[in-house]
């Protein structure tokens, strides 16, 4: 057990000290026993931390990841932020206008999205109020007369632009259709993630109730034995702490393997689902720049991956949490 703890350790100072792939943490991640609840408590303490480091070696890497994430984003904030105006139709000299928003005036912010309705919706600002209708009534007969006249002229005035400058108009199909295709694959990955996983996320949750129940028994005992306890009824409280012993032990080895049970069901689920993870990252990423125009390699793709086996480990270090007794 001792040389077990100390490789692990040096394996947990190795990982912290370099950035590894998520299947080499999930594979270097330490073995649960079978025999948690029969553990001396010295040992159970030794896993315990071994479990805690690992966890913590883990999850140092992830935010490190985060971090680096972090300062790239308020690196290239300004720039991402003109990009997602320019797609959105505002001129370049309003989005350099933009960029010192916090030093505009209102009147300044009111004549950019005057300019920017007029130029790409084809209405004025007061116009579009009453698009939605008086006192927010879209369904009245004046708002929803005015919407109809105002789709047919856009229309109009959509297809006269597309004839006028049909290499523009086709750049903007495009670029639209790129945006459509990529949310729809980040939805059906999303659910498809989300179903792999929602059979152990419902077996823990249907784990925890049981236990919760469970434990309803033994707190009605435990308090029967605070009262033989405090008349002083010796014989009553010394068979009250027997059967708790019992319940407690019976407790533990019930729900423990249970727990155990879903875990292992779980790391074996995870190699099949790191690859999609790092497709849906690959997927965020290239959506953020179809909407920024802002071109750039993406430099760590594994970082969903590892925040997955992040959730693993976690789940590791409660491994002892249907344990009862310490003695």
């Amino acid at each position: 057990m001792k040389k077990n703890i100390l490789i692990l350790i040096i394996s947990i100072l190795s990982i912290a000290a370099f950035g590894q792939s998520p299947e080499f943490y999930l594979g270097a991640a330490p073995g649960l026993p079978g025999d948690i609840c029969s553990m001396k408590p010295s040992e159970k303490m030794k896993l315990i931390e071994v479990l805690q480091k690992y966890y913590d070696g883990v999850t140092a890497s992830v935010k490190n990841i985060q971090s680096a994430a972090d300062k790239d984003v308020a690196k290239n904030n300004d720039e991402m932020k003109a990009g997602t105006l320019r797609n959105l139709g505002y001129s370049e000299e309003d989005v350099q206008k933009m960029k010192n928003s916090k030093k505009m005036s209102q009147a300044d912010k009111m004549a950019i999205a005057e300019r920017y309705m007029e130029q790409n919706k084809n209405m004025t600002m007061e116009e579009a109020r009453k698009l939605k209708g008086e006192k927010g009534n879209r369904d009245s007969e004046k708002s929803v007369t005015a919407r109809k006249a105002w789709a047919e002229g856009y229309s109009t005035e959509m297809i006269a632009d597309a004839q006028a400058d049909p290499k523009k108009s086709q750049q903007e199909q495009n670029k639209n259709k790129t945006l459509i295709e990529l949310t729809q694959k980040q939805q059906s990955l999303s659910e498809k993630l989300k179903g792999a996983e929602s059979r152990h996320i419902d077996q823990l949750t249907k784990l925890e109730k049981d236990a919760n129940d469970a434990m309803v028994l033994i707190f009605d005992v435990q308090q029967r034995l605070d009262t033989a306890l405090r008349k002083g009824y010796g014989k009553e409280a010394d068979a009250l702490q027997v059967q708790i012993k019992k319940m407690q032990d019976v407790h533990c080895f019930k729900f423990t393997g249970r727990y155990l049970s879903i875990l292992s069901e779980y790391r074996s689920l995870i190699p099949s689902l790191l690859p999609d993870y790092r497709s849906l990252q690959k997927i965020q990423f290239e959506l953020i720049q179809a909407q920024t125009g802002v071109t750039k390699e993406l430099t760590n793709p594994d970082q969903m991956a590892l925040e997955e086996v992040q959730g693993y480990c976690r789940l590791q270090t409660e491994v002892f949490k249907y344990r009862l007794y310490e003695e």
